[in-house]
């Protein structure tokens, strides 16, 4: 299990370091076409996922909400983190698009060891809660890049 401290600490940091790349990057991302579709494509992946599990359902802890369900429909038929998938897409972007390439750097890096955090505990939970449904999903979809990881 996850303490409530650290599941919110996690997500706390999560933003703090989101902001931080919105800082950074955000100036210098519409100049470079590549980078805006980047950064569209995040967006819009985003609110599909979103789109997908629900507003009820939504959460940005780590833990799953009592009432959710295992959602299998959309990008989460490939994926079972694509939403962190998609924030992953933006901050590349802005991690490109910054002039300040070692703080945007590794705030991305924090920002990548923040999901895994998160992605472990996740997991955990969701083997707890629907072990054979959960193990033939993760058999059956990668965990956040698409055909690698």
């Amino acid at each position: 299990m996850i303490s409530p401290l650290l599941s919110r600490s996690l997500v706390t940091v999560q933003m703090l370091v989101l902001g931080g790349l919105i800082f950074l990057g955000w100036s210098g991302l519409w100049e470079r076409a590549a980078l805006s579709i980047f950064a569209l494509l995040g967006l819009l992946l985003f609110f599909h996922t979103l789109f997908m599990l629900g507003l009820k359902t939504f959460r940005t802890r780590p833990e799953p909400k009592a009432s959710a369900c295992l959602c299998e429909r959309g990008l989460y038929r490939y994926l079972r983190h694509p939403m962190y998938f998609s924030v992953l897409l933006l901050a590349l972007a802005l991690v490109l698009a910054s002039p300040e390439k070692i703080l945007a750097s590794s705030l991305g890096i924090i920002l990548m060891g923040i999901f895994l955090t998160k992605m472990h505990f996740e997991e955990k939970l969701w083997k707890l809660r629907e072990p054979q449904k959960y193990l033939a999903y993760t058999q059956e979809t990668k965990r956040i890049i698409p055909f690698l990881y």
